[in-house]
């Protein structure tokens, strides 16, 4: 036996020590702000399940997404819009208009945390191992009388340039889309180079959305979609439950996530708020039905998820007109 416990010891000392994973962020303020903060709390949790990490924080988010193509990372912290290129199921979450509520976010998110949705969270070797939501996007209005999709015919309006479905919308309003990436669409509309641009509360205070408002503007209270962000791994970098031990573990934070995502939408003050009738708000959602259905069939939207955000929306209220219909 003392021979056997020496050999095992020799083995355990002459294995080579588990390989440094690299965990990547883009984040503006590097290594000390907020998302990298967040990726520094899961790496905490991750070495408690033997995986070690380094973090590198990115301010462009383009350098990061190149490391992480080319492999130069093993997970990546990225917006849920450059997400999609790896995963159309999970990309399609971000479809406008799909989750017109908060608890339809949360219900969306509880479900592809389960193990039984496991299987869709992955493709071509990458995983989306997590979903962490940023809140609702809301068009904000250099000019609040422009509160209609008629009034934002010749607007311009910021849209990202990587996203179809914002410049698809912008042209069914017959507004001018004008392509930014996701460091300069706020600055845009600060300095008066665009009219319209779509953002979540957390921007308000962070990137002086006050300053693009004035005293003429307004942010109409319709959420326009859900922002999103994703964990994306290489799967061949991890342990085989690694993906799922991340799902789970963020989701037993999303109480706190979106308590604090209520918290920086009662911090813009109220007089910026627009709440349109329920006639406005109805053409809004309709349009923006017609969007992604146009989208699914060119192919753009996985139309598994589309359905399952319906049944989502449909089971809040099963008295919505879309819920007798059966193309989504």
């Amino acid at each position: 036996m003392k021979k056997i416990l020496l050999a095992l010891a020799w083995l355990a000392a002459a294995s080579p020590a588990a390989a440094t994973v690299k965990f990547c962020v883009y984040d503006p303020a590097g290594p000390i702000g907020p998302a990298a903060n967040q990726l520094k709390d899961l790496m905490l949790e991750a070495k408690s399940w033997k995986v070690e990490a380094e973090l590198k924080a990115y301010p462009l988010q383009s350098d990061m997404l190149k490391d992480f193509h080319d492999k130069r990372c093993d997970l990546a912290l990225m917006d849920g819009l450059q997400a999609r290129q790896y995963n159309r199921f999970v990309g399609t979450l971000i479809s406008p208009g799909s989750m017109p509520t908060y608890k339809d976010l949360y219900q969306a998110l509880s479900t592809l945390a389960t193990p039984a949705v496991a299987p869709l969270m992955s493709q071509d070797g990458v995983e989306v191992a997590g979903i962490i939501p940023f809140g609702a996007a809301y068009i904000h209005l250099k000019d609040r009388r422009d509160n209609t999709i008629a009034s934002a015919k010749g607007k311009r309006v910021a849209v990202l340039a990587w996203d179809k479905s914002q410049a698809e919308f912008v042209q069914m309003m017959e507004a001018v889309p004008v392509a930014t990436d996701i460091t300069d669409a706020f600055v845009k509309f600060n300095t008066g180079e665009v009219d319209m641009v779509a953002a979540p509360a957390v921007t308000f205070r962070a990137l002086e959305m006050k300053k693009g408002l004035g005293a003429q503007g307004g942010i109409l209270r319709i959420p326009l979609a859900m922002v999103v962000a994703d964990i994306v791994i290489w799967k061949d970098k991890f342990p085989a439950d690694f993906g799922q031990r991340m799902r789970d573990l963020v989701m037993s934070q999303m109480d706190n996530t979106m308590e604090t995502l209520g918290q920086y939408e009662k911090e813009i003050p109220e007089r910026y708020w627009i709440v349109v009738n329920k006639a406005q708000q109805q053409e809004y959602l309709d349009t923006l039905r017609q969007l992604r259905l146009h989208l699914k069939e060119e192919g753009y939207y996985d139309p598994r998820m589309l359905t399952l955000l319906k049944r989502i929306r449909c089971k809040r209220d099963a008295a919505a007109a879309e819920c007798s219909l059966t193309d989504e």
